[in-house]
């Protein structure tokens, strides 16, 4: 019953936006509240964990969800380090819809340090990404992708410990959504990703052959990989000649290796 009623509160939130919150705040803001408390089951706070979720994703754009922020935020951060898993992935995708989504002023610059922080914890616990956590530190990535795009301070910082957890694998929508974010930083030329003298380059290209083929990206995606790869042959080609002798080229397997020197080739 809580499920079907977060799932229709979202998909309300998704049409009516801002407009329905005055309805929420009257009607269920304290139930959720509640739900949102410490001393609350597990299965209660992920309900108003994704709720929020949802008000921040649908109800930013015109600042209907910066009151709600200096509670939630706190939440976010504690429930990203919740030995439930599923609180935990709730709550790292909070952060991340913040930093898609949150106002600078309701998510500033040292919050945003914060998450980040935070986010950093998760995805370089020393169990991370086994197969009960995986999903939730997908998430965890994906939520410090958008934090570093948002943020060139923190960009600088993580960029390097983010690109070390690709490719996602687990959580196969929210693979494809980060790996599309990867495809459309390195179409931009950002210098935090890249690296100064582009020597992250070849780190980057193991990870297209790694997606290459896969149903851990979409169509669109490997199109713009090979776009990608077309230009560097064609621009960078010292980059290809030496890739062979890069670490991470070395633990391809042939399959992916043919994949990538097809799309380097096509």
């Amino acid at each position: 019953l809580v499920q079907n009623i977060v799932e229709c509160i979202g998909a309300l939130l998704k049409v009516y936006s801002s407009s329905l919150l005055p309805l929420f705040d009257q009607l269920l803001l304290p139930a959720f509240q509640a739900m949102l408390q410490p001393t609350a089951i597990a299965t209660d706070r992920v309900a108003a964990l994704c709720v929020f979720d949802d008000i921040i994703e649908h109800c930013s754009a015109d600042g209907g969800s910066a009151r709600y922020v200096p509670v939630l935020l706190p939440a976010f951060i504690t429930y990203a380090a919740a030995e439930e898993t599923e609180v935990r992935q709730a709550a790292v995708y909070g952060l991340g819809v913040l930093a898609e989504h949150g106002s600078a002023a309701a998510f500033d610059d040292a919050a945003q340090q914060q998450a980040g922080t935070r986010l950093l914890q998760v995805i370089e616990a020393p169990n991370a990404f086994n197969e009960d956590n995986a999903s939730a530190s997908d998430n965890a990535v994906s939520a410090l992708g958008k934090l570093c795009r948002r943020s060139d301070a923190i960009g600088a910082a993580a960029m390097p410990r983010w690109l070390a957890k690709l490719p996602l694998r687990s959580d196969k929508e929210e693979a494809r959504s980060v790996h599309r974010t990867l495809v459309e930083m390195c179409e931009a030329t950002n210098a935090n990703l890249l690296g100064p003298q582009n020597e992250r380059l070849p780190q980057i290209i193991v990870i297209f052959g790694q997606v290459l083929g896969t149903e851990l990206i979409d169509d669109e995606t490997s199109q713009k990989i090979g776009n990608l790869l077309k230009q560097i042959r064609n621009g960078l080609p010292h980059v290809l000649q030496a890739l062979p002798s890069h670490q991470g080229f070395a633990a391809l397997s042939a399959e992916q290796r043919a994949a990538l020197e097809q799309a380097i080739s096509s």
